[in-house]
């Protein structure tokens, strides 16, 4: 058990779950819409995800002039070098995935990278970053959507609806992520909704979030109970019911240390919409 604790916070900490994880969101939107996809597209995202979140955390690190006092940032600060090589090699090969990809899900790409780009800017810049936590949810649910609407996906009312519903659970994922970490952030002088806002105020935003969420959820459970809708729109209230667990027993998994492990694997719900 102790062996496998260990290599799950590797790939939490490497951020190989998140890529794994968007992988499997992609996928899944693309077949609840009946979309063909490229193995190509699935390739790619999970690259670029992982360049992204990983060149993020090593940026995080190079802030500091002593290791961080939270373990995800420490492993970054301590093994920066090896890293970024391999942040190097990898972004190198993604060069050539642009010769396997449709032009229309490559021109997509560009332009979200151009977004992503101006985000790991003003993050570097910025202090206090207030917008942070927004944009990497709509950056992500952007990023899954990618594939799906560049191969034909129309942004019709189910589809905006299934993305709404992620922007929300990544944001609400990051918020619990920001009240678990509160402390050792302000002490390392990151910033985020909790070392802005405070404690009482994050919470009352993550639980109109919540609420959010179950509003446009149950919206979508109206709209239709084909074979794959109605299920998938189950596995998303199955997530937003995990991370409101999250919420509601903070003091459990903030003593356990399991809520990153367990935040992050909401997201591979999805892949039970491939049983059907």
């Amino acid at each position: 058990m102790g062996r496998l604790i260990a290599v799950l916070k590797w790939l939490t900490w490497l951020s190989i779950d998140i890529g794994l994880g968007a992988v499997v969101l992609t996928n899944s939107i693309a077949y609840l819409f009946g979309v063909d996809m490229d193995g190509s597209i699935s390739v790619a995202l999970f690259v670029c995800v992982w360049l992204i979140y990983t060149l993020d955390h090593l940026l995080d690190a190079k802030k500091l002039k002593k290791e961080p006092s939270m373990e995800r940032h420490a492993f970054h600060y301590r093994n920066a070098s090896w890293i970024f090589s391999a942040w190097i090699i990898i972004a190198v090969f993604s060069l050539f995935l642009v010769f396997f990809l449709p032009t229309t899900t490559l021109l997509y790409g560009v332009v979200v990278a151009g977004l992503v780009g101006v985000y790991i800017m003003l993050a570097w810049w910025l202090r206090v970053f207030v917008a942070k936590e927004f944009l990497i949810a709509v950056l992500y649910a952007v990023g899954v959507f990618i594939g799906p609407l560049s191969r034909g996906l129309s942004l019709e009312l189910k589809p905006t609806i299934v993305f709404v519903e992620l922007a929300l659970l990544a944001l609400i994922n990051l918020m619990l992520f920001s009240m678990y970490e509160q402390e050792k952030d302000a002490k390392d002088g990151f910033s985020s909704w909790a070392t802005i806002f405070g404690s009482s105020q994050l919470r009352s935003i993550l639980k109109l979030a919540l609420l959010s969420l179950t509003i446009v959820w149950g919206y979508g459970l109206t709209l239709g109970d084909d074979m794959r809708w109605l299920p998938f729109q189950l596995i998303i209230g199955a997530m937003g019911v995990f991370l409101a667990w999250l919420y509601w027993k903070r003091d459990f998994f903030h003593a356990n240390k399991s809520y990153r492990v367990i935040g992050d694997a909401v997201f591979f719900f999805p892949v039970l919409i491939f049983l059907l």
